[in-house]
């Protein structure tokens, strides 16, 4: 309940009661009742919370910033300690306690001053809660783990000073990989309670899995920024994280609405280096496509999610390849009249004539039995896209390569 104008005379002066009370929440400090120890976490969670909103104060003395620099670095790092206790009420406190003080740091964008916070090492002590046998902490470790994430992506981001090897890059987005392996085992355990796969698992197991599954999908987000793309980087966790997150939109009528507006939001914010880099497997870009189309047409979708399935799919469809497009044309649940919405949907979108392109030469192969109309009104328009860009960059027609037949008498739709 103390203000920073307190807490500042407290901690600045020698009778200075932090030093006293981070002890308190460790259990190999001596501290052996578990009640003090979760509610010493709690109390110093608090203290920095409160504390750290005054470290973007332009005018705030030196002395104090780089001592409340001290004094969060110090107490993030006992948080990470008291991970490990032995009492599951301490661990969920002091997890919680950490997610807080990482979201005040980058809420209040004080990277610099916090150059020493053990980031990597908060991440890893954080994992190690994700199998906990206590499903609080569970949770919190899952929160914690999204603002870390977080916070990492951003201070690196933010703060030109911070150099990383490129070693220490590719052994971290190993570990961001393995990562969101684990978050993505939480939301596919939550599909499968949802689709009656799992058998004997009571409602609690069931409520707990949809909480984490929640969770995940957020925390996803965050891991996903941090993964660095490169051939050296295994993607293996990326992969079926993003699979999971595909399989929430193709069971929203089932899967918990939250998570499925989760999922969408993750999958339209990831990047697209990280879009490519997966769509080499063309059954997630290919069914990511196919699901998102046939979800964004469903009657009565709340307009929240319409518009994340909308932003979804125009990501999906500047990154997606021809095997992609044909993995999706080949979708059972994929018919003519949803191709036809694609293409009106393209046209209010203005994809170039390459996409329109595309989808036309693999509808001349795929397995959907569509109109050859159809294919010709993809054809017209890559024509009518690809004369309509040259006109604007003052081009002659001859001096470009058309991708069809200039003699189609359709090509002004």
């Amino acid at each position: 309940s103390l203000h920073f104008v307190e807490w500042k005379h407290l901690l600045f002066n020698e009778y200075n009661p932090f030093p006293q009370m981070l002890p308190m929440c460790l259990e190999y400090s001596g501290e052996t009742d578990s009640r003090i120890r979760s509610e010493a976490c709690k109390a110093v969670g608090n203290i920095i919370t409160t504390c750290m909103q005054e470290m973007q104060v332009s005018n705030i003395d030196v002395n104090i910033r780089e001592k409340l620099a001290e004094v969060v670095e110090g107490a993030i790092q006992v948080m990470a300690s008291a991970v490990e206790d032995s009492d599951s009420n301490v661990r969920s406190m002091s997890l919680f306690a950490m997610g807080n003080i990482a979201l005040e740091v980058e809420s209040t964008k004080c990277y610099v001053h916090l150059r020493r916070l053990p980031l990597v090492q908060l991440c890893e002590a954080a994992y190690k809660r994700l199998h906990d046998d206590n499903e609080k902490v569970i949770n919190n470790a899952i929160r914690t783990s999204g603002h870390l994430f977080n916070l990492y992506h951003n201070r690196q981001e933010n703060d030109t000073e911070m150099s990383t090897k490129q070693s220490e890059r590719e052994s971290w987005s190993n570990f961001c990989d393995k990562y969101a392996l684990e978050l993505g085992a939480k939301i596919g355990q939550a599909i499968l309670d949802a689709t009656d796969v799992s058998q004997n698992r009571s409602w609690k197991q069931r409520s707990n899995a949809k909480k984490h599954a929640w969770g995940a999908c957020q925390a996803l987000m965050s891991v996903f920024k941090c993964i660095i793309i490169r051939p050296a980087i295994c993607c293996d966790g990326v992969r079926s994280a993003i699979t999971h997150l595909v399989q929430c939109l193709e069971h929203m009528d089932r899967v918990n609405e939250k998570i499925s507006l989760g999922a969408a939001s993750t999958l339209g914010a990831l990047t697209f280096d990280v879009w490519q880099k997966v769509s080499d497997d063309k059954s997630i870009s290919g069914t990511c496509l196919a699901v998102s189309l046939l979800r964004v047409e469903s009657l009565g979708l709340p307009s929240g999610m319409k518009k994340l399935l909308s932003c979804l799919l125009q990501r999906v469809v500047l990154c997606i390849d021809d095997r992609g497009i044909l993995f999706c044309l080949s979708h059972p649940d994929v018919s003519q009249e949803n191709i036809n919405y694609l293409y009106n949907w393209m046209v209010d979108n203005n994809f170039d004539a390459r996409f329109y392109d595309s989808l036309a030469r693999q509808l001349l192969v795929s397995p959907l039995r569509s109109d050859f109309s159809l294919v010709q009104k993809f054809q017209s328009r890559a024509i009518f896209e690809a004369r309509k860009s040259r006109r604007s960059f003052g081009q002659n027609e001859e001096d470009d390569i058309l991708f069809l037949d200039d003699d189609s008498d359709e090509d002004e739709l």
